[in-house]
């Protein structure tokens, strides 16, 4: 049975086909979008573990732990940009 371009592209990026972006994907293994970080990053996810617990991202391989670590970077200098960096 054919499928739609729409269905394809899902298919292939391994996300749900819809017509809302998440954005760019952080963490393939668990298919975990940069919005997704940002929101668990907002509901008070303040390390690398947490945003894993709250999102899945960093759980399996590993190789997105420095972009978690970075984006939670972003977020503390914006709320206190006196405040030490996240380690």
């Amino acid at each position: 049975q054919p499928v739609s371009d729409a269905e394809r592209f899902s298919l292939l990026a391994g996300r749900p086909a819809s017509s809302e972006s998440l954005g760019p994907m952080v963490c393939t293994c668990e298919c975990v979008a940069l919005s997704e970080i940002d929101a668990a990053i907002e509901k008070g996810a303040c390390s690398v573990k947490a945003i894993g617990q709250a999102t899945g991202a960093g759980t399996n391989c590993g190789s997105c732990k420095p972009e978690l670590l970075a984006r939670l970077r972003v977020f503390q200098a914006q709320a206190a940009p006196n405040l030490e960096p996240a380690k």
